[in-house]
C-alpha cells in the first residue's frame, strides 16, 4: 500500500537559517556517524537526536495550534487525527527532501548501506525534525520563524481540508462506472492505487490514484476507498471534458 503523499506548496516558502555552524553541524550527525577520542568521554559531540527531541515537540505545538484555529468546528479527535496526519513520517521526509536536508545527513558505515534516501524515512523525517530544533536552539526569533514557516509549508493540505469540509469536492457515484466506460471506449487499461494515513474517522484518510495504462490521470482524498475512487474519477473524467486527456 503506497503511502499518503503531501502536496508541497508552489513556492516552498524559505526555510529559516540556523546562524550557528556548531549547531548546524549536530542537525545533520547522525548518532552512528560519531567518533571521540578517550578525552572527550565527559563531554563526547552530540548527535541530532536532541535537536529531533525539541523540534518534534514544537511541531506537533505549532501544528496544533494552526488546525485549532483555522478548523473552529472540529472535535477533538478529528483534530488528532488531522494533527497526526499532518505530521506522519512519510510528510517530514517530503519536507525534508523538498528543502535537501537529506543530502547533508552525515551518517557512520553501519547506516550506508540504507541507500539514503531511498530506505530510511524515518531517518529523513528525523533530520527535519532536528533542523526545527536547531532553528529554535540557534536564533532568539526562532519559535516565530518557525512557525511562519509551518503556515506557508501546510498551505496546501489545509486547502484540501477546507474543501472537503464545505463539501466542494461532491461525491459522483456514477463517476467510476463512467469513468471505465470512458477507458474501454479509449482502449486503455484503468487501475487504482490507494494511500491510507492511517487517521481513523479522518475525512481524508484515504487517497485514490487513478491511472490509465501507468499514467495518473486523476487523484483524490476521502473518508473511504469508495469515495476517493468516485472522487479521482470524476476529475479524470473533468480532464477529458476540459481536453487534457489524449483522445
Amino acid at each position: 500500500m503506497s503511502s499518503l503523499a503531501i502536496q508541497l506548496p508552489d513556492p516552498l516558502p524559505k526555510l529559516p537559517e540556523i546562524p550557528s555552524a556548531d549547531i548546524r553541524k549536530q542537525v545533520f550527525a547522525h548518532s552512528t556517524s560519531l567518533t571521540f577520542s578517550a578525552a572527550e568521554l565527559k563531554s563526547p559531540p552530540q548527535s541530532n537526536e536532541r535537536l529531533e527531541f525539541l523540534g518534534d515537540s514544537y511541531l506537533n505545538f505549532c501544528v496544533t495550534n494552526i488546525v485549532f484555529r483555522e478548523f473552529p468546528t472540529l472535535a477533538p479527535g478529528e483534530l488528532t487525527a488531522l494533527r497526526a496526519g499532518v505530521v506522519s513520517n512519510a510528510n517530514l521526509k517530503t519536507w525534508a527532501r523538498a528543502y535537501n536536508l537529506h543530502e547533508q545527513l552525515v551518517l557512520g558505515l553501519s547506516m550506508q548501506h540504507l541507500q539514503i534516501p531511498e530506505k530510511a524515512e524515518k531517518v529523513i523525517a528525523d533530520v527535519f525534525e532536528a533542523y526545527i530544533g536547531g532553528v529554535i536552539l540557534s536564533n532568539p526569533d526562532g519559535r516565530k520563524e518557525i512557525e511562519e514557516f509551518l503556515e506557508g509549508l501546510l498551505q496546501p493540505v489545509l486547502e484540501m481540508r477546507r474543501k472537503t469540509l464545505k463539501g466542494a469536492v461532491k461525491v459522483d457515484k456514477t463517476s467510476v462506472g463512467r469513468m471505465y466506460e470512458e477507458a474501454t471506449l479509449r482502449k486503455r487499461k484503468a487501475s487504482f492505487a490507494f494511500g491510507d494515513s492511517g487517521c481513523q474517522g479522518a475525512e481524508d484518510r484515504w487517497e485514490a490514484i487513478l491511472e490509465w495504462d501507468g499514467k495518473e490521470v486523476g487523484r483524490a482524498k476521502a473518508r473511504n476507498q469508495q469515495e476517493a475512487k468516485h472522487r479521482a474519477s470524476a476529475l479524470a473524467l473533468k480532464s477529458l471534458d476540459d481536453g487534457e486527456l489524449g483522445k
